[in-house]
């Protein structure tokens, strides 16, 4: 199985993405009832903030599911075309991402069932470090998918090697 990724590896990565979209795209409604809960204002109850917590939940089970997947697939993973550093890089940013995933969900709902302020806060910045975490993957991949020319597009969206 070096160098492609299961059918299941690729579903769940695609199904995260776009359930992570929407939570990016949509924060406003939850973002204000927060604010207003920490405050002391009305709450305005929102079909929107009902499907941010959900959605949050389920991204949280889906992120459990594909680390779980990456620990047990681990070994076939590495890119005979990426040098040590390279490779570091790589696993920083996969774990980094997973924790952030599994982070986020918490840290959510701690800060909205609990009504703890700090864990809110920590929420929202630890969605900046996410971004950028993201951001650095996308980088990667076509940095990986140009210049290095191992197909790592072609593998996730379609299981080829």
């Amino acid at each position: 199985m070096h160098g492609k990724y299961s059918k299941s590896q690729i579903i769940l990565h695609w199904l995260v993405v776009l359930l992570i979209v929407p939570q990016f795209l949509f924060y406003d409604k939850i973002s204000k009832a927060l604010e207003a809960r920490f405050n002391g204002s009305t709450v305005v109850e929102s079909p929107w903030i009902s499907l941010h917590i959900l959605t949050g939940f389920i991204i949280f089970c889906l992120a459990c599911a594909r680390f779980i997947q990456r620990l047990d697939n681990s070994k076939h993973r590495e890119d005979n075309n990426t040098n040590d550093v390279g490779n570091i890089i790589k696993h920083l940013n996969h774990y980094t991402l997973y924790f952030l995933m599994l982070a986020l969900p918490i840290t959510g709902a701690i800060g909205w069932f609990r009504g703890i302020e700090a864990f809110a806060n920590l929420h929202v910045m630890l969605k900046s470090a996410f971004l950028l975490l993201v951001a650095l993957h996308l980088t990667s991949t076509f940095y990986q998918q140009v210049f290095l020319r191992n197909n790592v597009l072609g593998k996730m969206l379609l299981g080829r090697k």
